[in-house]
């Protein structure tokens, strides 16, 4: 009978999970995106709050006198001679003294001397002018040979002359001429003198320490009697909240959405699988080895929330796909520092890839860091061989100060950048770091 009991509740179970799809396995060929749904069941264990009869305790103040002896403590004092001594010793001092005397020099110095030249009269002709005056009319008589007397009137007319101008003069002061003349000045001033003075100056060199009074603290002890506070325990009855345990069905759906975006390069077929976890989220992972030659980067958002005791979410996956030798190219060589010198150091690192990358030099001495930067193109040399790049760094020119036999600490780092947003899927690293610490240099 219980045999049967079992078989019954063991097909029920499985015609409930018969149609919960709980894992899927997508295959990308080329495709753009696919959407599916997960489902299962699960049980889980909720805890419901009961009260339960108890014994519960409380603790009951009482006073109680307590005697003891106590340790106290009393100052008591005394006089400390002390053993100084002083000594007269002499010290030589010296000092600066300033002195001035007077010196004496001829300055020779020039004046300027100047003397004012004889004066001259100096004249000019003026513009000559025109003077004009009017004429009176007039009667002309003469005698013709017959004797006959005739006259005739002439007009009045205005008659002008030109009179020359008239001279001016004036008086011209004379030029004036200047030389230097020497002149010869004595001069006088006081000039310091420094003389160093010494003496000996008596000092009083005491050593040893003064008496003093000298107080302590001396323990004694006490009989003290005193009221304590004091709890004894006491039981009684009450109701206690417990958490019982209890299982429940609960149902986890997902709504997936994945979305396929790949590079220029060419990927073969390969799998993914996607599994509906307890909380509702929903892992992935590649399944087989067809991706071990592919870098996947997956963004993910998913939101789960409860209805009526179910978990219900929505997810959606970006996968983004690049081919993984040519996408790791500078960080899948493995970093080799060849040479330092006082000048220069050269190392090996991978060649340049699908991404852009960057690659840090830290440089330490005796604990001081010399160097920390981002390496730019002006700061490197870079010529490519066939296993990688052979990278040589001008590290005098950027501030490195090593001399022939130091033993510097060189720390390189190289790191992919501008890479897609979300995770790496697989175990790929996209930085590399490594620590060079039996260096010499050069």
């Amino acid at each position: 009978m219980n045999f049967l009991k079992s078989l019954i509740l063991s097909a029920s179970l499985l015609s409930q999970f018969a149609f919960a799809d709980a894992s899927k396995e997508v295959v990308f060929k080329g495709q753009t995106g696919e959407s599916f749904d997960l489902e299962k069941t699960q049980m889980i264990t909720k805890y419901r709050t009961e009260q339960r009869q108890s014994t519960c305790t409380r603790s009951i103040p009482y006073q109680e006198e307590e005697c003891g002896y106590e340790t106290r403590y009393k100052e008591e004092c005394h006089w400390d001679p002390g053993n100084r001594s002083c000594r007269t010793e002499y010290e030589r001092v010296c000092r600066t003294e300033t002195t001035y005397e007077r010196e004496c020099r001829t300055e020779t110095r020039y004046e300027q001397e100047c003397t004012q030249g004889p004066s001259r009269q100096e004249c000019r002709q003026g513009a000559p002018r025109q003077r004009c005056h009017n004429e009176p009319g007039r009667e002309q008589c003469r005698t013709l040979p017959s004797g006959e007397r005739r006259c005739r009137t002439i007009p009045g007319r205005r008659v002008c002359e030109k009179i020359p101008g008239e001279r001016e003069c004036r008086t011209v002061p004379g030029e004036r001429s200047c030389r230097s003349v020497p002149r010869t000045d004595r001069v006088c001033e006081n000039v310091p003198r420094y003389n160093e003075v010494c003496e000996n100056v008596p000092r009083e060199r005491c050593t040893g320490r003064e008496g003093r009074n000298v107080c302590e603290d001396v323990p004694y002890q006490e009989y003290v009697c005193k009221m304590v506070t004091k709890y004894r325990t006491e039981e009684y009855a009450c109701t206690k909240d417990i958490q019982v345990p209890y299982e429940v069905e609960q149902k986890v759906s997902s709504s997936v959405e994945v979305l396929f975006e790949a590079s220029d390069a060419e990927l073969k077929e390969f799998v993914l699988g996607f599994d509906l976890l307890e909380d509702g989220k929903v892992g992935v992972k590649a399944l087989n080895d067809s991706a071990q030659n592919i870098l996947i980067f997956k963004e993910q958002e998913i939101k789960v929330e409860e209805k009526e005791g179910d978990l219900v979410s929505q997810a959606r996956f970006n996968f983004k796909f690049f081919n993984k030798e040519s996408a790791l190219k500078p960080v899948s060589q493995e970093l080799k520092v060849t040479n330092v010198t006082p000048f220069w150091l050269s190392f090996i690192s991978g060649k340049d890839g699908d991404f852009k990358s960057q690659t840090k030099l830290k440089i330490s001495k005796d604990g001081k860091v010399l160097l920390d930067k981002v390496l730019e193109e002006s700061d490197v040399t870079v010529s490519g061989q066939r296993y990688g790049n052979f990278v040589s760094v001008k590290i005098k020119e950027l501030g490195v100060e090593l001399e022939s036999g130091d033993k510097p600490l060189v720390e390189l780092e190289v790191k992919l950048l501008e890479v897609p947003s979300g995770s790496v899927l697989s175990e790929d690293k996209l930085v590399q770091k490594k620590e060079f610490k039996d260096l010499v240099v050069e």
